[in-house]
């Protein structure tokens, strides 16, 4: 037996305990609602059933995900079960209801790729949606190769246009049940050197419309968006959660570099931390803090409280910071130091950003002022850079099992950090949990199966989609 089949056995075999046919019918409900959020229809219980009756559980639960063998999901694994995963980490009330934003889309494409997710707070990435701006393309009155322009009511490919230039609308079709519709070549489609053409069920004057309004064309789906900029609004994402697009379709969500798409200078970039939704949450006014505070609750299911401790060196606490609030010195040293000596130290990194107009501006070099107002105490810390240090290696919250580098300059090295440490990998295993069985982990059981999936993601090259199907598979019986 596998090391993976060592960690979780013992918990399937309870899951998987009844010998009754009905049995599986119901854990086949549970496993496909929990990957899904959607029930399944009797024929796919049926088929769920016998998967795993026949022991092939991750086959199985692969299949629900992917839209295999007779089960049709329609990609409500990324759309709904991981999306509702990551939103929380996309806003101030950190809830789940929320629109699709370039930071959960991220985290969709990270787990549908299988992109390692220890790389996630800290990588040049982001996802958004492949297609062509339509500003300044145009309809060729041309025939170039119009007698290699055929098609069939029963495929809407086309055979080879080459010589046709990419980005035109290359014929329109004059008669039939296709007529006023344009034959588009779509240089997203490669077949060997050549490109394809494809149908589009715009008219003339939707696309002079489109190309006038700068719309972007997402060929293989016959539809636009209203924009495929990212950096000032999320009306790219808005569009593509309105219109319902599957989040499964790897032609449709891809990966990209947030440089220039994001920011202009590299030395910003910095994973999850760096996209539009965690800036406009965790960056707007304050005082940068906000983004340590979320960073835990986030990414190490802690609260403020829970990684409160008095004993750390209160040296980097800022000015603003009063010690004596209400006259009382004591209040200081029994409370908020606990936390602000902890947060300030980390808070640092984020010394050269702001939310201003809807975008994360960063200044290389330019602490923001925020970082140093309100001189309450001019004993205090001044921020002069965007230097960290964890002084956390001891006391209570070495039990985070913390990543090598115990300080650094900015936010990527600060996010390096926290994707080497124990406790990011624990709530990761902890969230997904939450996530597909519907309730926390409290039972000493639970427990227990959550730290050993911990483990098992953490030996499976941080594979987040096993770590769902995992999961789904061992609380189905539940």
């Amino acid at each position: 037996m596998n090391k993976i089949g060592e960690i979780l056995i013992p918990f399937l075999l309870v899951a998987l305990s009844s010998t009754a046919f009905a049995g599986r019918r119901d854990q086949a409900r549970k496993l496909y609602s929990s990957l899904t959020g959607l029930t399944a229809t009797e024929q796919e219980v049926s088929i769920i059933a016998g998967k795993l009756t026949a022991g092939q559980s991750m086959e199985v639960a692969e299949d629900i995900i992917d839209s295999r063998a007779g089960l049709s999901s329609m990609g409500s694994f990324y759309n709904i079960t991981v999306k509702n995963f990551a939103s929380p980490w996309t806003n101030v009330d950190y809830t789940k209801m929320f629109p699709l934003t370039d930071l959960s889309a991220t985290v969709i494409g990270y787990v549908r790729d299988n992109r390692p997710f220890n790389e996630i707070l800290h990588n040049n990435s982001v996802y958004m949606a492949a297609g062509i701006k339509m500003s300044g393309k145009v309809i060729s009155n041309s025939t170039t190769n119009s007698s290699q322009l055929i098609y069939t009511d029963s495929s809407s490919r086309l055979n080879t246009c080459s010589g046709v230039p990419e980005c035109t609308f290359c014929k329109q079709i004059p008669t039939g049940d296709r007529n006023g519709r344009f034959i588009f070549v779509d240089p997203l489609i490669a077949n060997g050197t050549e490109k394809l053409c494809t149908f589009t069920t715009m008219t003339r004057s939707e696309f002079i419309a489109g190309s006038s309004n700068d719309r972007y064309l997402i060929p293989h789906l016959d539809t636009t968006l209203s924009t495929n900029l990212i950096k000032h609004t999320n009306a790219h994402y808005d569009d593509i959660e309105n219109q319902g697009l599957s989040l499964h379709d790897s032609r449709l969500l891809v990966h990209k570099s947030q440089e220039v798409r994001l920011h202009q200078d590299a030395q910003a970039i910095s994973g999850l931390f760096s996209t539009r939704a965690w800036g406009k949450a965790n960056m707007t006014a304050g005082t940068n803090r906000r983004n340590f505070q979320s960073a835990m609750k986030n990414f190490f299911c802690k609260d403020m409280m829970d990684i409160n401790d008095t004993n750390t060196p209160d040296f980097r606490v800022r000015r603003d910071v009063d010690r004596s609030p209400g006259g009382d010195s004591e209040t200081f040293k029994s409370l908020c130091v606990g936390c602000h000596a902890v947060m300030d130290s980390h808070a640092g990194a984020f010394a050269y950003y702001d939310f201003p107009d809807g975008a994360i501006v960063y200044n290389q070099g330019v602490v923001v002022p925020k970082m140093n107002h309100n001189s309450i105490f001019p004993e205090g810390f001044i921020t002069q850079d965007d230097g960290w240090m964890n002084n956390s290696l001891e006391g209570q919250n070495a039990s985070f099992e913390w990543g090598s580098l115990p300080g650094g300059q900015g936010i990527t090295s600060l996010a390096s950090m926290y994707s080497e440490t124990k406790e990011f990998h624990r709530c990761m295993a902890k969230q997904v949990f939450k996530t597909v069985c519907y309730k926390e982990a409290t039972s000493e059981i639970e427990l227990d199966l959550v730290g050993k999936l911990s483990t098992y993601y953490q030996n499976d090259n941080f594979n987040m989609k096993n770590l769902f199907m995992k999961t789904s598979l061992a609380c189905m019986g539940q």
